[in-house]
C-alpha cells in the first residue's frame, strides 16, 4: 500500500490518496456510468436482491471498457499494491437525495451459509478503494460506525 497523503486510521488501515483521478476523468465516468445505472442490489440469504438496507443506483463497469476506465483502475491497483486482475469490476454508484446504504462490512463472515456460499464462488473482499466522483454540499459521506470515523 502506497503511503497515503492522509492517514485516518491506521488499524484497520484506512487512508485518503488525493489526485487518483481529475476532475475530468470523474466527469468521464459519471458519463459513462449514467445509462447503465440499475437499483442497487445487495447480496442476502436470498441471494441478490433489491433492499431498503441500500437506496441508490449502482453499474459495473469492465475494466478495459475503455482507456480512461483501465487507467483509473490501474492507478487503483497501483495504490492498494494488488494487480488489478484480482479486482472485481468498477461499481459505481449515484446516491441521490434521500440514498443511503446502512453500516454493513464489505467482507463476508466464513462462519456464516452465506458468507461460505460467497466465498467458494467468489472469494474474500480483502480492500474496498472509494473513489469520490464529486461534492455534495451535505451528506455524501462515508462513515466507519466502529471507529467514528467519517
Amino acid at each position: 500500500m502506497k503511503n497515503p497523503e492522509n492517514l485516518l486510521y491506521n488499524e484497520p488501515f484506512i487512508a485518503c490518496y488525493e489526485k487518483v483521478a481529475t476532475q475530468t476523468e470523474c466527469r468521464q465516468l459519471i458519463d459513462v456510468a449514467q445509462n447503465n445505472l440499475q437499483p442497487s442490489k445487495i447480496i442476502g440469504q436470498s441471494g441478490l436482491g433489491i433492499s431498503t438496507v441500500r437506496k441508490s443506483d449502482t453499474t459495473w463497469l469492465q475494466h478495459h471498457l475503455n482507456e480512461l476506465i483501465l487507467q483509473i483502475c490501474e492507478r487503483i491497483a497501483s495504490v492498494v499494491g494488488y494487480p488489478l486482475n484480482y479486482a472485481e469490476q468498477l461499481q459505481i454508484a449515484r446516491y441521490q437525495v434521500g440514498g443511503k446504504f446502512d453500516a454493513h462490512f464489505d467482507a463476508f463472515n466464513p462462519l456464516t451459509s452465506l458468507g461460505k456460499r460467497q466465498l467458494s464462488k467468489n472469494g474474500q473482499r480483502i480492500i474496498t478503494a472509494l473513489l469520490y466522483l464529486n461534492n455534495v454540499n451535505s451528506g455524501g459521506e462515508t462513515f466507519f460506525l466502529c471507529l467514528i470515523l467519517r
